[in-house]
């Protein structure tokens, strides 16, 4: 165990090592399962020098037990942050736009599962401390329960918003890749595509824990064996999640990021097409344009949602959303008006008006 132990933490902190070398900088949904891997890292590290304290059977104090319980905020956090990363890349995907709103049900399960893993964790430190005071045998037992039924919900929860994330991604791929309007966004659906990969590992190992969670509150004889088989899958999913989870997003480069890119290059689109437009309009400069808001309103200026059109549905929204920036920044304007030569004041007209 000692050796199994010292490899998976080894695995772990090199591979976060690594992903934080090679991943972009750029995406500021990240720093949550950036956390969640920090934290990770910090727990795999605990449980090799604690197997390894067993494993040299050094004596320790009856405090000791603290230690695991304390610590085991960091495991606790870690899966909060890492489904909340999850769901923050999911919704980066979704919305494709580098001033992407919050993606409320990411928000909205990680807050319960804070909750739910808070509350958890001061019940297994009250249990704890409860023990080292030699309480009476009912409050421990008491305590006992009300951990576990915290710890089976917390486990449950995990294990299903992780499987609605699968869900959600496969369904919401699919969907974009049947619309004939999203078929030259590669960007889009490459990483939509990892994502089936990636978060089945998560997947597994909360599907792992639901069922050793269940055994451990069943009062097996086994206990201990069942203890190791939980740390086992939990590691093992984990650095396997690790090492994939940097295909989910870009890599560093010095180049500028490609959402970013794509956002610039959609905008200019959108420049070019109004100035198009606006000379097409007015005949060279020669007629009178329309006001502003009539003019923002031209279908041609988003092009059509058709087969024959190529533009992909993030440039497409985002030229929309600058549309309506402009609409909104020039709303009742209205032009010059420019006099044709046959309109032109004579000079008889002139005299008149002097």
């Amino acid at each position: 165990m000692l050796i199994f132990n010292s490899l998976a933490a080894t695995c772990q902190i090199t591979f976060t090592y690594v992903y934080f070398t090679f991943r972009t900088k750029h995406w500021k949904e990240i720093w949550t399962l950036d956390t969640g891997l920090i934290l990770l890292s910090i727990w795999s590290l605990w449980i090799w020098t604690d197997c390894l304290v067993r494993e040299l059977a050094q004596t320790v104090t009856a405090s000791y037990m603290l230690a695991d319980s304390i610590l085991s905020i960091f495991k606790v956090l870690s899966d909060v942050f890492m489904l909340w990363g999850i769901w923050r890349l999911i919704g980066r995907y979704r919305y494709m736009d580098i001033d992407a709103p919050t993606f409320l049900p990411g928000t909205i399960i990680a807050f319960i599962m804070l909750f739910l893993g808070l509350y958890q964790w001061i019940e297994l430190l009250s249990l704890s401390l409860t023990w080292l005071s030699f309480s009476d045998l009912k409050a421990i037992a008491s305590i006992a329960n009300a951990r576990s039924a915290f710890d089976v919900t917390f486990t449950a929860v995990e294990f299903c918003w992780t499987t609605i994330a699968m869900i959600y991604v496969s369904s919401d791929y699919k969907s974009y890749i049947g619309s004939a309007e999203n078929q030259h966004d590669e960007y889009y659906i490459t990483y939509m595509a990892r994502c089936l990969f990636v978060i089945p590992l998560l997947c597994i190992r909360s599907f792992c824990e639901v069922v050793i969670v269940g055994q451990i509150n069943r009062n097996p004889v086994n206990l201990t064996q069942i203890y190791r088989a939980r740390e086992v899958t939990y590691q093992l999913f984990s650095v396997a999640f690790t090492i994939m989870v940097r295909l989910l997003i870009p890599p560093r480069q010095k180049e500028e990021d490609p959402l970013a890119q794509k956002h610039r290059e959609a905008l200019e689109e959108m420049r070019n097409r109004i100035g198009t437009q606006m000379q097409s309009t007015t005949a060279q400069g020669n007629k009178t344009a329309p006001s502003l808001e009539e003019f923002f309103k031209i279908p041609a200026l988003l092009g059509q949602k058709n087969s024959i059109d190529n533009t992909p549905k993030f440039t497409r929204k985002t030229m929309k959303k600058e549309l309506e920036r402009l609409q909104l920044l020039y709303k009742g304007w209205v032009p010059v008006y420019r006099y044709e030569e046959q309109d032109a004041p004579t000079e008889d007209d002139i005299s008149v008006i002097i």
